[in-house]
């Protein structure tokens, strides 16, 4: 009976889009492996130059990428079972500084072994035939319990949380502040922007305009605004209209983070653009280089083969800050998707 289960009629087999389904408009491989360590190019000391990529496996000798770590460097342990591999050559310029002081810079050329795939799709690895298991994934996002989440090399989780702002004339407001998962800890989405400091980061995320920033001891009520004082022990004012902030969501989320911003780390109002101290508060330990390598961190979060899968304008992907952006003014969309709907999946 199984055997002639391909013969009943199927209406549908017409619509079957088979190349796609067998991935023949893929990049090779080798093109993702060159992808993914583009990234390392975040790091201002490493430049990745180009590549070279070698699919002849006649090329290929297993004696010349072998590693020994025995203590005997003349025993070596080989596989001679058969491995169909092509070799990517990677281009790599590092620059550091020596333990003299002395600037160094140096070329390496890094081989990489990747296994080449025959015309049946099969990849031959020791003697073992081995095939890719393609997997239905999400799209751009999947959402969970209070939080939406983008796919990337290491997710990037925006979760959200109510809170009760109180104005100065003692009226409340709950509003939404967004926070980033960041390993174990969930920090305050604006700490990411925090090397922009306020006054450029609220140009960025397109608020400037609604929210102002003012001293606590020095500043006259406009009509039209809200304003909300930071904790006693902060000399700050955010100031907002209250048309915006009644209408958008995305203008309370801000206002409210901004407010839990300052009253966390209680910085005072004339160093609100100073960058040195903003990255002593995101490095800690008083060090204004360790929050410049947490920056660093911070830009690798969206890497490369992410930013060509994500199915968005190219103006919202440029880097994280602008994906983390495009995020925080779409969240209750991206949150309210059918993670069910197979128009929200694709291919592995």
């Amino acid at each position: 009976m199984l055997k002639y289960l391909n013969s009943i009629p199927n209406q549908f087999v017409d619509n079957l889009n088979l190349p796609l389904m067998r991935r023949e408009f893929d990049k090779e491989l080798h093109e993702f492996v060159y992808m993914s360590f583009l990234g390392f190019s975040i790091i201002p000391n490493i430049k990745i130059l180009g590549y070279e990529w070698d699919p002849n496996e006649e090329n290929y000798n297993v004696n010349d990428h072998v590693i020994r770590r025995n203590s005997n460097k003349n025993k070596i342990i080989k596989n001679m079972a058969e491995t169909r591999c092509g070799v990517l050559y990677l281009d790599v310029e590092i620059s550091a500084y020596d333990k003299s002081g002395d600037y160094k810079v140096y070329y390496i050329k890094k081989p990489i072994i990747i296994p080449i795939q025959d015309e049946h799709g099969y990849y031959k690895i020791k003697g073992k035939s081995a095939y890719i298991l393609f997997q239905l994934v999400d799209k751009l996002s999947y959402p969970s319990i209070g939080a939406v989440t983008v796919k990337s090399l290491m997710p990037i989780s925006v979760k959200t949380f109510k809170e009760e702002l109180v104005d100065v004339n003692h009226q409340s407001y709950t509003v939404p502040i967004y926070k980033i998962q960041i390993f174990k800890n969930a920090i305050n989405v604006l700490l990411i922007y925090s090397h922009l400091t306020i006054t450029k980061m609220l140009n960025f995320l397109e608020v400037y305009r609604f929210i102002k920033i003012l001293a606590k001891d020095d500043y006259s009520r406009e009509e039209g605004y809200l304003y909300f004082e930071c904790n006693k022990k902060s000399n700050i004012v955010v100031a907002v209209q209250a048309e915006p902030f009644e209408e958008f969501i995305y203008v309370r989320s801000i206002t409210g983070c901004l407010l839990k911003l300052f009253e966390e780390y209680k910085i005072a109002y004339h160093n609100i653009d100073n960058r040195d101290e903003w990255m002593i508060i995101v490095g800690g330990k008083n060090t204004i280089r360790r929050g410049e390598y947490q920056h660093i961190f911070f830009n690798r979060l969206l890497d490369d083969v992410t930013r060509a899968e994500l199915k968005i304008n190219d103006y919202d992907k440029q880097n994280i800050y602008y994906l983390l952006r495009w995020i925080l003014q779409n969240y209750h969309t991206l949150w309210a998707k059918d993670n069910l709907s197979m128009v929200h999946k694709r291919l592995r």
